[in-house]
């Protein structure tokens, strides 16, 4: 018994921990217009009205080509 006290008293405290928390982030959500931006830019990928999103993905190297380094040395099999 003594032994399920304790971890529901440490349940209730990682709760109310928890609550402050989800407090703390409602008034930044109702109050703080950057907090809201950021989160909507980040969560939700919302944009400006004037803004354009552009995916960069490299191209990843071919493995069978040999690469040079920043240095000028090729590495890799030359033939």
């Amino acid at each position: 018994m003594n032994r399920k006290t304790t971890a529901l008293s440490a349940e209730n405290e990682q709760l109310l921990q928890e609550i402050v928390q989800l407090r703390k982030e409602i008034q930044l959500l109702q109050h703080d217009v950057q907090y809201l931006e950021k989160i909507a830019r980040e969560k939700y990928g919302m944009l400006k009205s004037n803004e354009e999103v552009y995916n960069v993905n490299p191209i990843a190297p071919d493995p069978a080509e040999p690469q040079v380094t920043p240095e000028g040395e090729i590495e890799g099999d030359v033939p």
